[in-house]
């Protein structure tokens, strides 16, 4: 029976990131069997885990503080396993295996979008320091694995894939297409920074406007690096009334923009996953998205690849908003797409490493 170490320390309560909702649904799909498992949480975060092999460690709410905080219990704990989620500011310690989760490759390749002393030194010397030293690494797609393999070993690199959440799926109820069709709303969801390219969502809402005199912009995500060109052409922007942005929203909020909601719209330059794409997928809602590899691998053919180009994106959205048929189909393929990733399976992923 292996000891295993789940650090849930990073989570903040009001900025649920990506790799943030990877570990929830790591821990909400695990069955915890056969090992001992020890989870360091930030005290708002409450799991409901009443099982004999599982030790809920508490923390504070604040990030770095619980750095320290979990260094000391990797120091005091004699566990076999490590899983690192959040960022990697631990002290190194023999004989105990160190697993990261991994997105993508953006840990170095991003340092180009922006540029501080900590960005440039000190994050990318940690990383550096430590991608030589996992003793596995947990990627969410093949896309995401290929990519990674130029830093670490690819037979030590696994892959899980995302899966939708729990609390989100709780408030599906009867999705009504007909209102999905005439609200003509576009939406995109995830944090506003360079990488998401929402600027390319903005300027379509101005070609649109030649075309449709109602419909609405709706964009989800806080603020990350390099926003301000985000912020530059939002101000050029024509017709602002009808651009809606939330930087924050509860999970109940979110499932209701996704039911009500005409096409997600996603024009990202790079992503690992894309939780946002199968979320609305499972809400019925058709998928716009830059053609990358990534969604080729999670999307299938139940979503519209396209290069990014304005006038491409717009001939095709006026499209889809002028054929109901097509987008009745659309949404049903969506749907069906988004059944694959009602769960992953990471049980079997920490059988294989265990027996590694």
């Amino acid at each position: 029976m292996k000891k295993i170490f789940l650090d849930l320390s990073f989570i903040k309560k009001r900025k649920v990131t990506g790799i943030q909702r990877f570990a929830l649904s790591f821990v909400e799909n695990l069955k915890f069997k056969n090992n001992i498992y020890y989870i360091l949480v930030p005290k708002n975060l409450k799991l409901d885990l009443k099982k004999s092999n599982v030790k809920i460690l508490y923390c504070t709410n604040n990030v770095y503080i619980n750095i320290f905080i979990a260094n000391l219990y990797l120091f005091f704990l004699k566990v076999d396993y490590f899983f690192i989620f959040g960022f990697p500011l631990y002290f190194f310690k023999k004989n105990l295996k160190y697993i990261r989760i991994l997105h993508d490759d953006t840990i170095f390749s991003r340092r180009s979008y922006f540029h501080s002393f900590k960005n440039d030194f000190i994050l990318f010397f940690f990383e550096k320091f430590w991608i030589k030293r996992y003793f596995k690494i947990i990627t969410v797609s093949n896309y995401s694995k290929n990519k990674i393999k130029k830093y670490f070993k690819e037979k030590n690199i696994l892959v899980l894939y995302n899966c939708l959440s729990s609390k989100l799926l709780r408030y599906k109820k009867k999705i009504n297409l007909n209102n999905k069709f005439k609200k003509q709303i576009l939406l995109c969801v995830g944090t506003i920074n360079e990488r998401k390219n929402y600027e390319f969502a903005l300027n379509i809402h101005d070609r649109l406007f030649k075309f449709f005199d109602k419909f609405k912009l709706i964009i989800v995500g806080k603020y990350g690096y390099n926003y301000n060109k985000f912020n530059h052409v939002l101000k050029k922007t024509k017709n602002k009334s009808s651009i809606k942005i939330l930087n924050n929203t509860s999970d109940k909020k979110l499932s209701n923009l996704y039911k009500s909601a005409s096409i997600l719209l996603v024009p990202s330059k790079e992503e690992g996953f894309c939780i946002p794409f199968i979320e609305a997928q499972f809400f019925k809602t058709p998928v716009i998205a830059n053609n990358l590899g990534i969604f080729q691998e999670i999307g299938n053919e139940s979503f519209i690849p396209l290069k990014l180009n304005l006038k491409v994106w717009t001939e095709e959205i006026i499209d889809i908003f002028s054929n109901k048929k097509k987008y009745f189909k659309l949404c049903e393929k969506s749907h069906k797409n988004s059944i694959r990733y009602l769960f992953n399976n990471p049980d079997k992923i920490v059988d294989e490493i265990c027996k590694s």
